[in-house]
């Protein structure tokens, strides 16, 4: 009698066993894949932002800012946000305004805190959703990070890919380029785009030393310039300097030695420029 006790214990025991083993067998598969959807995820998230990076890498290496801006960044960036179009070297366009696709990622270049900086915006949509779909400040137009589960819409500056400051093409440096160019004297005042560092205009058909019109940067009033005395008509052209553009021409009437056509007069000058 007592031996058939002790075997049914042993058999309820061993019963206990298995069951509390499964358990600890359902826990650990539990946390096991768990760890894997979390591995997975974040592998996933790393990729993205890897991504992202690359691109970013190849954009700074690539692109141009004189391509991009020209030598009168003003006249591009009108504003911070206007969409512009990102150029290499040659004047190819790495990314276009209207935004490119490159892998997950839509990619769009603006311009930035200056009108001399430029920033791209980094932003994953989701199947079809671009950036002429309304509503774009809205979550559920992204795709949430795998790990973070976040969205970064294109309305947040979370979507920049620069920093304030660090922005592309804000720490350009300057050099003086120069131009030169013609008009006819009895034509309409010309303008010309780009601000000039020193700017002068002369009759070269003229001998006179004193047939010539100038104006530096430093001249800060709009009729404020210096043109020979005398005689020539040269002395009442005028140079004005406007935020993105300068001026030549004037009251000028000037015709060549046979009086039935105007002589063309010469600019020239040096104009400062971001590199």
């Amino acid at each position: 009698m007592q031996k058939n006790l002790v075997g049914k214990s042993e058999q309820g025991f061993g019963l206990l066993e298995i069951i509390i083993a499964a358990g600890l067998l359902a826990l650990i598969v539990a946390v096991m894949n768990q760890n894997i959807v979390i591995s997975i995820n974040s592998q996933r998230s790393v990729e993205l932002r890897g991504d992202k990076e690359d691109v970013k890498r190849r954009l700074v290496e690539f692109h141009d800012c004189n391509q991009t801006l020209t030598a009168v960044p003003s006249s591009i960036c009108t504003g911070v946000g206007v969409r512009i179009d990102l150029k290499d070297r040659k004047g190819n366009t790495l990314i276009p305004k209207d935004g490119k696709l490159i892998g997950k990622w839509t990619y769009v270049p603006e311009c930035g805190t200056t009108n001399s900086a430029v920033n791209v915006r980094a932003v994953h949509f989701k199947d079809n959703v671009n950036l002429q779909t309304p509503n774009l400040n809205q979550d559920d137009k992204y795709v949430k990070d795998p790990m973070t589960k976040k969205t970064i819409r294109i309305d947040q500056d979370a979507s920049f890919m620069f920093q304030s400051g660090a922005e592309l093409c804000s720490q350009r440096n300057k050099k003086l380029v120069p131009f030169q160019g013609t008009y006819k004297s009895g034509t309409t005042t010309q303008k010309i785009d780009g601000v000039p560092k020193f700017v002068m205009i002369f009759d070269p058909s003229d001998t006179a030393i004193h047939a010539y019109c100038m104006k530096t940067a430093d001249m800060q009033l709009p009729d404020d310039h210096l043109c020979g005395s005398g005689s020539d008509m040269l002395k009442d052209s005028t140079i004005k300097f406007g935020l993105s553009d300068f001026t030549v021409g004037g009251a000028i009437s000037k015709t060549n030695a046979s009086g039935n056509a105007f002589r063309d007069f010469v600019y020239f000058g040096f104009m400062e420029v971001e590199d």
